[in-house]
């Protein structure tokens, strides 16, 4: 769990995801997600949650949101944030707009930014098309033993209502190839970096 390796983690989320597709079919989506996401940093052993509900898909026209996030960056004082890049990976207009704020918020603090990112031969299976190429390449790959792989599929299937019905093969994919290994990139605050705003279904 990360609080063994001596690191304060915190998670901070904008929305609950309302307006998302809801695989289990029934319920209020964003109680489902409230909860879902509750149970999932139970599992990785989150030090804290910290959660707003700004419209989902609607970031881009809420304003004061910006300002709270500076406030909680200047609450914790982190030494890495981990976040999108500008692709936003699903192209999620939301995912986008918090990466670029959040950017410029960091940039002016010196603060260390990570971009989870994934290597070429997967983007094709996680990657909106339109943003595939935005999403900038790996420099750093993490490998995780077996207990932390569990606790990773664990958490992650908290996440019921996001996860399609896939066959056996597919999660069996899913979970021993593709999310056996974590990407990331150093976001570089000297370098602009290209973004945009595409169509997105919800």
């Amino acid at each position: 769990r990360v609080g063994k390796m001596g690191w304060q983690v915190e998670v901070v989320i904008l929305t609950e995801g309302e307006r998302g597709k809801n695989h289990t079919g029934e319920g209020d989506l964003g109680k489902i997600r409230k909860e879902e996401v509750e149970r999932a940093v139970a599992v990785l052993g989150v030090d804290r949650l910290i959660r707003w509900r700004y419209p989902d898909g609607d970031l881009r026209k809420v304003r004061g949101w910006v300002s709270v996030l500076e406030r909680v960056i200047d609450k914790y004082d982190p030494g890495l944030v981990v976040s999108y890049d500008f692709s936003g990976m699903s192209g999620h207009p939301d995912h986008i707009i918090s990466s670029l704020e959040l950017f410029g918020i960091l940039r002016k603090r010196n603060i260390l930014l990570w971009w989870a990112v994934w290597p070429g031969f997967i983007r094709r299976f996680m990657v909106h098309l339109e943003v595939r190429s935005i999403m900038p390449k790996f420099d750093l790959r993490l490998d995780q033993d077996k207990g932390e792989h569990e606790r990773k599929c664990e958490a992650i299937g908290q996440h019921r209502s996001q996860l399609p019905n896939w066959s056996w093969w597919q999660q069996l994919l899913f979970r021993n190839f593709i999310f056996r290994h974590e990407y990331f990139t150093l976001a570089n605050y000297e370098r602009e970096y290209e973004h945009k705003f595409v169509e997105f279904k919800f």
